[in-house]
């Protein structure tokens, strides 16, 4: 008899314990497609490079991302016409 008695009393106490947790995770904020979220991105500060004698841009994407095929993103980056327009002491942005 008592065995039983327990048995019950821990079916009511699971029973109970799993309908408050649900209640508690029913009531809990959440956010929801209609709240705005503000994302702020910041922009890393641009990182200049000057031109040596003799270095191309071929050069200087080596030395600054490791591969000197990236040479066209120094082009784009400093919106120049052709690779071949850099001259020494020329600054330009490789970040």
């Amino acid at each position: 008899m008592i065995g039983f008695i327990s048995s019950i009393f821990l079916l009511v106490l699971f029973i109970y314990l799993t309908l408050y947790y649900y209640r508690q995770i029913q009531t809990k904020p959440s956010i929801t497609g209609t709240e705005e979220q503000q994302v702020s991105v910041t922009q890393p500060l641009p990182k200049y490079y000057q031109m040596q004698p003799g270095e191309s841009l071929w050069d200087v994407a080596q030395k600054e991302y490791g591969n000197p095929y990236l040479y066209p993103t120094l082009v784009e980056l400093n919106q120049l016409s052709s690779p071949d327009l850099v001259e020494p002491g020329m600054k330009i942005r490789i970040r």
